[in-house]
């Protein structure tokens, strides 16, 4: 498919396994020990797969090892130095895995009374994080939670700065509401000239979406320019600004207009060109739906943490803005220091910048279904969503909509100074 670069015989083993419906299956896993511990997993893999490793004790003398009753697993966070065959796609025909107890757990147990759990995923079925390397080699790593990074979390620098990553976002044929109702506190301030009618929506695959906004050191490393130092206004880990829609994606004059283009078509100099040709995957940014979606995690509630507050209710919107985004007029503070949302996505209400979306802006999305999610045809502006460090209180609400977009060329306005930015996505069929 379009979103990556493989070889003849991969990409046929793909063609093959979807025209026959094919999905991958791990066979023949065995697992040794060696005599400092190190643990050796050997697995056949009958199509192109991502593999991921679990490893489970036997919390019962008496459960065999093909049983599912009696296993445990010791959890991801004792997985980390795992290494070979794992947690990337695997096109052999047989792979191997090694793992070092003695760093990751060392009060555990030996064989017989640990087993290996090798889980292929389906190339259009992948785990929920993606982390993608941005200095060379650029590799891209699979896991199915963040215990089971390398560092054991994603809240470390080195994730804000020299990596990407993306969570998956469970959106498939899931009907939920965008918009907000009426009565919520905000929705009728008369400074918003957008309207937030409330309508159902129903997308029609799984996302991934970066659990940050990108950052000034990842947008430098992306474009091949010296990251910022921390000791700089624009540090590191602080969220990339004064970016306009078109240097993101292209602009019409190059025959880039989603939706009446594509997301493989963009600008040949553009952002997301170069993100492309390293890591050879559809980055793009999100469309005003899955942006949304993303950010309410399942709440209908004005915050994605589960309440609606006001200025007069106790703790007040502008108390809570202190535990769910960034303080009003600061804008020196980096990504990912505030609650996510419980899927693990930050700063969805509130950083340094607006992001973009993919969508022409229109003032009212009106009350009929949506099934696409795609947006308008046309316009003169794109959209932008959530708040910057400018924006008031009431800005912070996963429904705000800001008033009028932005002219794809603009990066700033008025007395706001480059106040957008963006959040990458990808699409969930990879390869």
């Amino acid at each position: 498919m379009k979103s990556v670069k493989v070889s003849t015989c991969f990409a046929l083993a793909l063609a093959s396994a979807s025209l026959m419906g094919d999905a991958p299956v791990v066979t023949g896993v065995t697992m040794r020990q060696g005599p400092t511990r190190r643990v050796q997993v050997d697995y056949s893999l009958n199509i192109p797969a991502v593999i991921t490793l679990d490893v489970q004790t036997n919390v019962d003398a008496n459960a065999s090892a093909n049983a599912t009753a009696g296993w445990v697993s010791i959890g991801d966070i004792r997985l980390r130095t795992a290494s070979g065959d794992v947690n990337k796609l695997v096109t052999n025909a047989t792979g191997r895995i090694y793992w070092e107890p003695d760093k990751d757990w060392p009060e555990g147990g030996v064989i017989p009374n640990i087993r290996a759990v090798v889980t292929a995923w389906a190339t259009n079925s992948p785990p929920n994080y993606l982390v993608a390397e941005i200095v060379s080699p650029y590799t891209v790593r699979y896991y199915t939670s963040p215990e089971a990074f390398p560092e054991g979390s994603c809240t470390g620098d080195v994730y804000k700065t020299e990596k990407l990553v993306m969570r998956r976002v469970p959106a498939a044929g899931v009907e939920w509401y965008m918009g907000s109702p009426a009565g919520e506190y905000g929705r009728e301030n008369v400074n918003v000239a957008s309207k937030e009618t409330r309508h159902a929506v129903t997308l029609n695959e799984d996302f991934y979406i970066g659990i940050y906004p990108l950052t000034a050191s990842q947008l430098s490393l992306l474009l091949d320019l010296t990251p910022p130092s921390n000791g700089t206004a624009m540090r590191q880990a602080r969220q990339s600004n004064y970016l306009s829609y078109n240097a993101i994606r292209g602009s019409t004059d190059e025959g880039v207009d989603w939706p009446t283009t594509d997301i493989y078509t963009v600008g040949s100099g553009s952002l997301l060109k170069k993100i492309r040709n390293k890591l050879k995957f559809t980055f793009d940014i999100p469309t005003e739906a899955q942006w949304e979606y993303a950010c309410r995690a399942g709440t209908g509630t004005s915050l994605n943490i589960g309440v609606s507050p006001s200025n007069t209710s106790s703790p007040s919107i502008t108390e809570y803005r202190e535990i769910v985004g960034h303080a009003r007029l600061v804008n020196g503070v980096d990504v990912g220091t505030t609650t996510p949302n419980t899927w693990g996505i930050y700063d969805m209400h509130g950083t340094i910048a607006r992001t973009w979306c993919r969508d022409w802006f229109v003032a009212d999305l009106g009350s009929a279904d949506d099934t696409s999610g795609n947006g308008p045809v046309s316009g003169t502006t794109r959209v932008l969503r959530g708040p910057s460090y400018g924006s008031y209180d009431i800005e912070i609400r996963s429904a705000n909509r800001h008033k009028t977009g932005r002219a794809p060329d603009q990066i700033e306005t008025g007395s706001v100074a480059g106040d957008i930015g963006c959040r990458l996505w990808l699409p969930v069929t990879l390869y």
